[in-house]
């Protein structure tokens, strides 16, 4: 058990983290995981999405800094305030990161065990886009893909699907 969370969670750069105080009571009554109540959870984390059209997350982690729960918000700031709702007092626990985009989208890279798994073409990585195919000219998203096999006119059964 580390008491630093990685540079992502559930795909999202950690800008904040707080392990909480086995000490401080936890109050729920609408968090729900898997019908259930959430319990107390040991880390909380702010997530930034790396695709900036979503919301800020406040992430409930586990003892490893797996997030079991999380809810949206429309800024940090608001999420501070639904985990000090949860755990009265959190507020002076937490600890800003100084992980950069670039250093998120690396370390999701490693995570998701696609490093340097990039469309030749446009450079967009795996989780960018809905399929990636390896030929033997290379790797191409499924965007570039069918851009090249419609260009070219060419079959598309001498490429596997990654």
């Amino acid at each position: 058990m580390s008491q630093r969370p990685p540079l992502v969670i559930a795909g999202m750069r950690v800008s904040a983290f707080a392990v909480v105080p086995a000490a401080l009571p936890f109050r729920n009554d609408n968090l729900f995981v898997d019908g259930a109540l959430l319990s107390a959870v040991p880390h909380l984390a702010i997530g930034i999405p790396l695709d900036v059209k979503s919301e800020v997350c406040l992430l409930y982690c586990d003892a490893d800094w797996v997030s079991v729960a999380c809810s949206g918000h429309s800024t940090c700031s608001e999420a501070r305030a639904s985990a000090e709702r949860h755990y009265q007092g959190i507020g002076e626990h937490w600890i800003e990161t100084a992980t950069t985009h670039e250093q998120a989208l690396s370390a999701r890279d490693n995570e998701y065990d696609e490093a340097g798994l990039r469309c030749s073409r446009c450079g967009r990585r795996a989780y960018e886009v809905s399929s990636m195919f390896e030929t033997a000219l290379g790797t191409f998203c499924s965007d570039c893909d069918r851009e090249s096999w419609s260009a070219s006119g060419a079959a598309t059964d001498t490429k596997r699907t990654l």
